[in-house]
């Protein structure tokens, strides 16, 4: 399954959090539709997401957060494939706790 984000604030607070934290995303778009930088803060409350001028923890092409996004894909594993970058240890371990599902993403139809 693949998704291609548009609205990213509205995808982050749109899904639900297993854990507490925060990330700072940013995010590479080729076409310049949904590019930027996003601080992310999320719970089992909820989340919230704004642009922002702080430091990344965690860079990537628009694609990638998608991957990320859906819940499937490890962000430690990202990194090693050098698929996202990390720029503060611990950032992608972080990314893993607050993004991984317990379940994978499932489309009911066949294309």
């Amino acid at each position: 399954m693949w998704i291609r984000p548009l609205d990213v604030p509205h995808l982050i607070q749109a899904r639900t959090y297993p854990v507490e934290g925060s990330l700072v995303l940013d995010l590479h778009d080729a076409a310049g539709l949904a590019g930027g930088r996003f601080a992310l803060e999320a719970g089992p409350d909820g989340a919230s997401c704004v642009p922002t001028r702080r430091d990344a923890d965690l860079s990537m092409d628009i694609g990638e957060f998608g991957t990320l996004w859906l819940g499937d894909e490890s962000a430690t594993r990202l990194v090693s494939l050098g698929r996202v970058e990390e720029h503060h240890a611990g950032a992608a371990a972080r990314a893993d706790a607050l993004l991984r599902a317990g379940r994978r993403p499932w489309c009911p139809d066949s294309f």
